[in-house]
């Protein structure tokens, strides 16, 4: 049976608050990551919140695909109506 639209919103409202489920959708960009000396904790910090922002436009691609009302996206990514007009979802894989 086909999830409802209103389904599908909650089940991405669900994974946008699943840090582990994120992580693993950004584990490759974070692979690329280089660590080293004292800039361990910065690069790993830096590379949390890139993961977790390159998440939130992998989300908001998927819902983009499904038809989903840009002011629901904005809503469930926490990322502005201007940004998810403007950004190019086609560089996302």
């Amino acid at each position: 049976m086909a999830m409802t639209k209103d389904e599908k919103i909650k089940l991405y409202e669900e994974l946008m608050e699943d840090k582990d489920f994120l992580h693993e959708m950004n584990k490759k960009e974070q692979a690329d990551l280089k660590y080293g000396g004292g800039e361990m904790a910065y690069a790993k910090d830096k590379g949390m919140k890139e993961g977790f922002e390159q998440g939130k436009l992998n989300i908001a691609k998927n819902l983009k695909s499904l038809d989903i009302s840009i002011d629901d996206i904005a809503k469930i990514t926490c990322l502005s109506i201007d940004e998810i007009k403007n950004y190019n979802f086609s560089i996302i894989f």
